[in-house]
Order: structure tokens, then C-alpha cells, then sequence
């Protein structure tokens, strides 16, 4: 999915931004006795470009070979999605007179939908060449440059669009997301104010405006913006993401929720919304439904490794030993200075009965532990080839409150895989109660302790 100013948005801006001279706002009904121009408008604005299509087939009977007709088809079909029809009318359009600017910008349109940008800057080029003070294609130029996080080069373009057109909206959005990139956001707040005083139903400005109030600590202020830019544009997926992390942060965790199942509803299939609400269920101990939803980050993307933790204590507090095991695994694979990884696996085989594999994935694996560090003491210990006075004294000794508390989470729970209940449930409860920084074996230390740990949904 494409954050931001997305690939269809900017088309829709740019179809806008350059469109005929003739097209103006009209009311939510359609004239029928108008020229095309105004019924295609409306139904552009409310978002269903076949019908503009149509409107205009049936009308352009009147003047179907004239420049500015089949310019403005071939823009419909652009935004129909018909893109080598359109291709083909900007083609023959180009053939006839290699000077037309407003066909040249849109096939590097084209190429951009199809992500050949190096053929789209070819475009905007040889466009430039003919008219140094196309706004539009200076604008797209410090979009692709901004995309490509060269910020000097997009700027350059951008004021240079600015030059030209000093309300163009794509130019001002880039010089803002600029701003809000480089920690500008004083910048960046004037720069989207600028924007709405011209576009004020221009939902990404909205959205963007809103990230510059945040930085800024008007928390409020950006929350009422992103509201907004919710208003405008309901199916943006982006905006429940942003509302949704806004409101985490004011401690409205239930609203939050909502728009996080929202943005699920509008693309089930893509992974950000999942981990929000995952890292929501695993903080509310909602243990089902954590797993849910970080099985379903690892489906859609399995390379998002911060999952694989939470997910291991997860299954390790529904005695689904193997599957904890093996979530461990991937993610000390991810991140192999985590050692704690190492070490809950191990617990994790020694739960599920699997003593053998234990003690040789510990014995293969001692190498991996720094020699003098508790880490080390404690694999020892679980793997048979250390004492548990040792172990027991070395926690007793330790002085860091979290590294203590890590290492009684591993002792209790060794000492309830031998039976030991009493001593086993009095080093979980001490690791849970240890204060301070979150740290996985204290929530899954939490988790055992719970009454009726899965009965959460």
C-alpha cells in the first residue's frame, strides 16, 4: 500500500490541477443540458471517473477530433484506469505535434502509475525543454526527487513550480513534507495553511497538517485535523492509522481500537493495522486475540520481525510449546544480540516436554553467549551443566533490578518443570513485580500468573 499522496491521489490532483479551463464546480445535481465540462466535474468529485467516461463519449460527438477533446479523453482514461488506451490517444496526439506539453505530462503519468520512472522523468525532461515554466512538471519532477529522498533536488523543483504558480498545491505539499522531514514544522505548518486557504477540501493536506501540530505538542489541534481529513476522504486507509496512534497517545485506547478494525475493513490484507491492534490486545491481555493478530502480521509480512517475540510469549502462556519455540527462533534470527530469545526457546522445549532438544539446542548455542554474562549462568543452569546455588546466587547478587528480575523468571520457571511449586511461583511473582522498564519475560511472567489466561475474547 502507498503511504501518503498515493499514486491514484496524485493523478486525481494533477487531472485536477491541469485540467480544461472550462471544467468548474458545479452543484451535487448534474445539468443535463451543460457542456460535458461540468457534469464530468461533478462526477470526478464524487469519485466515479467511468461515469465522467460516458458523459463525455456521449458528448463529444460535437467535436470528436479536436485537440482539446481527445486531451481531455485520454485524461479520463487515465483516471479510469484504462491506461493503454490512453497511452495510445497521447501517443497519436504526440505524433501529430511533438510540442504538446499537456500529452507529454500525461504519459509520464502513465509511466508513473506503472512505476517506470525512469521513463516518466524522460517526459517531464524533454516537457521542460519545451516549456521551462511548466509548473506542473517542475512539481512532479520534486515529487519523483522527493520519493527518491534527494530533498535539495525536490526543493529546487518545487520552488521552481512555485515561481510559476504560487498555489500549486502538489509544490506546497512537497516543500511541507520536506519541512516535516528535516523537523521544520513551524515551516511546514505554514506551508499546509497555505494550501488549505485554496484547496479547503483537500483531505492529504489535512493529514499532513496534522503530523506538523503534533510536533509541535498541539495535540488537539491534530487530532481535529486528521478528523477532518477523515471526513473528506472515508476510505483512506492512512488516516485511521494516524488517528488511531494519535489516540493511543491520549490514552483514548477504545477509540483507537475502533479505527484501527476500520482501516483492517478497508484493506484486510494490508499488515500495519494488525500490529496496532495486536500491540493493543497483547497491552489489555486480550491473549487470543493478540495471537490473531500477530499471525496475521507474519502473514502478510513475514519479515516484520518485531512480532515474532511477542508472539513466542503468547504461545508459551497457551502451552502451544513448539509453535512458541520455533517464534523465538525466528526471532533471535532477526535480532541475534537478543540473547533472552535463545533462553526462552529453551524454556519453551522444556515445557513442552522436550528435554532432549532443549539441552542440545542450549549445549549448540553456548557459544553464542557472552561468557561472563548472566545469560551464560542461566543456559548453563537450564541445560544441566551448572548448579542451581550458582544460578540461584547469581540472581540473589545481581543489581540491576530488570537483569534480576529476567533471571528469576527463568528459575521459577524451571523450578515449576521440576515440580518445585512453592519456590517456582515465589521468583515469578518477584520477576513480575520487579518495576521498571517492560521487558517480555515480565509480561509473560504476568501472563502465568493471571487467572483463566485465554478466556479473553
Amino acid at each position: 500500500m502507498l503511504r501518503g499522496s498515493s499514486a491514484l491521489a496524485l493523478i486525481i490532483l494533477f487531472i485536477f490541477l491541469t485540467g480544461c479551463s472550462s471544467i468548474e464546480d458545479v452543484p451535487e445535481e448534474a445539468v443535463e443540458d451543460e457542456l460535458p465540462y461540468a457534469s464530468i466535474s461533478f462526477y470526478i468529485s464524487v469519485g466515479d471517473p467511468e461515469k465522467a467516461l460516458s458523459e463525455y463519449e456521449q458528448a463529444s460527438v460535437k467535436e470528436p477530433e479536436s485537440r482539446e477533446t481527445r486531451l481531455l479523453y485520454s485524461r479520463l482514461l487515465l483516471l479510469a484506469g484504462r491506461l493503454d488506451e490512453a497511452q495510445a490517444e497521447l501517443n497519436e496526439l504526440v505524433a501529430a505535434d511533438p510540442q504538446n506539453t499537456d500529452a507529454l505530462f500525461n504519459l509520464s503519468l502513465i509511466e508513473g502509475i506503472r512505476g517506470n520512472v525512469a521513463a516518466q522523468k524522460e517526459y517531464l525532461q524533454e516537457l521542460i525543454g519545451i516549456d521551462k515554466e511548466h509548473a506542473q512538471a517542475q512539481a512532479l519532477l520534486g515529487e519523483i526527487s522527493l520519493i527518491e529522498e534527494d530533498y535539495p533536488k525536490a526543493r529546487e523543483y518545487f520552488k521552481g513550480a512555485l515561481i510559476v504558480d504560487s498555489k500549486n498545491t502538489v509544490a506546497l505539499m512537497g516543500l511541507g513534507n520536506i519541512s516535516l522531514r528535516e523537523e521544520n514544522n513551524e515551516e511546514a505548518l505554514q506551508l499546509f495553511d497555505r494550501i488549505l486557504i485554496n484547496e479547503p477540501d483537500f483531505s492529504f493536506a489535512y493529514l499532513d497538517r496534522s503530523k506538523a501540530r503534533r510536533a509541535l505538542g498541539d495535540t488537539l489541534g491534530a487530532l481535529a485535523d486528521i478528523t477532518e481529513a477523515i471526513n473528506l476522504d472515508e476510505e483512506y486507509y492512512w488516516n485511521y492509522i494516524d488517528r488511531g496512534r494519535l489516540l493511543i497517545e491520549l490514552r483514548r485506547k477504545g477509540e483507537a481500537f475502533a479505527d484501527f478494525n476500520k482501516a483492517v475493513e478497508i484493506d484486510p490484507d494490508y499488515f500495519i493495522a494488525y500490529v496496532y491492534r495486536a500491540g493493543l490486545n497483547y497491552e489489555a491481555d486480550k491473549i487470543n486475540a493478540a495471537i490473531k493478530d500477530y499471525e496475521k502480521v507474519i502473514e502478510k509480512k513475514p519479515d516484520y520481525h518485531f512480532a515474532y517475540g511477542p508472539l513466542g510469549g503468547l504461545y508459551f502462556v497457551t502451552d502451544n510449546w513448539s509453535r512458541s519455540a520455533e517464534m523465538f527462533q525466528n526471532a533471535y534470527e532477526y535480532d541475534n544480540l537478543e540473547y533472552s530469545f535463545i533462553l526462552l526457546k529453551a524454556l519453551a522445549l522444556k515445557q513442552g516436554a522436550m528435554e532432549k532438544e532443549a539441552r542440545k539446542y542450549l549445549e549448540g548455542m553456548m557459544k553464542q553467549l557472552p561468557g561472563e554474562s548472566w545469560y551464560y549462568t542461566i543456559a548453563r543452569y537450564l541445560a544441566g551443566a551448572g548448579s542451581e546455588f550458582a544460578a540461584v546466587n547469581a540472581a540473589n547478587k545481581e543489581k540491576d533490578k530488570i537483569i534480576k528480575g529476567q533471571m528469576l523468571f527463568y528459575l521459577g520457571n524451571q523450578f515449576l518443570h521440576e515440580g518445585k511449586t512453592i519456590a517456582g511461583l515465589k521468583y515469578i511473582i518477584e520477576a513480575r513485580d520487579i518495576k521498571g522498564q517492560e521487558i517480555l519475560e515480565r509480561k509473560i511472567a504476568h501472563w502465568l500468573l493471571m487467572e483463566d489466561n485465554q478466556q479473553d475474547e
